[in-house]
């Protein structure tokens, strides 16, 4: 693990004036960068639109990365932000709208193969602040540690603790709203081994 770390941090300082090294940082980190906005935005072209720019940030800003955290970690708090950006673009956007128009955020043309389960998850997501969206993601579906999420969102482990448990109570209070979605309560009890898988059949194309 040691030597690993040690390699990816001597790919940095190359990546910083050599694209070969560049291309070869972003091939390492391309799929989990890539799966974790899919499973923001549940929108392919869109997925790809804001992993470009995550990467193209990133490779912009790379000497300032201070090496606090792992460089993935890093890219992900850059992802973050590129995605809530865009999700108060959209809401801004739609303020006008009804509540029947304004319901989805995605192209159910544009999604990949997703579990059932999660798709409601994701539905009622959208209708909760970014914070907690991103909070629950994090957490349950990309399996991230306290330590690292604090890094990803700027909190304190108490906050993350804290924001954690209000997105856990203001989802299941989303769900208890849905007729439609009343059965999937009894799967759902806030612990993570009762959450439903994810796994697209693409998580991002091979660079």
């Amino acid at each position: 693990m040691k030597d690993m770390k040690m390699d990816e941090n001597k790919l940095i300082e190359e990546a910083l004036n050599n694209r070969e090294a560049a291309e070869k940082l972003i091939s390492l980190h391309y799929r989990e960068v890539y799966r974790y906005i899919y499973r923001r935005t549940l929108n392919k072209s869109l997925t790809e639109d804001l992993t470009q720019e995550t990467f193209l940030y990133a490779l912009e800003h790379l000497a300032s990365f201070r090496r606090k955290s792992p460089f993935i970690i890093w890219v992900l708090k850059i992802a973050t932000s590129f995605i809530n950006e865009h999700f108060r673009k959209v809401r801004k956007e739609r303020k006008g709208l009804n509540s029947k128009e304004n319901s989805s955020i995605n192209d159910p043309e544009e999604e990949l193969d997703v579990d059932a389960k999660y798709k409601i998850i994701h539905k009622h997501l959208q209708h909760l602040p970014l914070s907690y969206q991103t909070i629950i993601i994090l957490k349950f579906f990309e399996n991230k540690k306290t330590k690292e999420i604090c890094a990803i969102m700027g909190k304190t482990p108490i906050g993350v603790r804290v924001t954690l448990h209000r997105a856990l109570k203001a989802l299941k209070r989303e769900i208890e709203r849905s007729v439609t979605d009343s059965d999937f309560l009894r799967l759902y009890n806030g612990e993570e081994k009762e959450w439903p898988t994810f796994s697209p059949e693409k998580q991002g194309k091979e660079r």
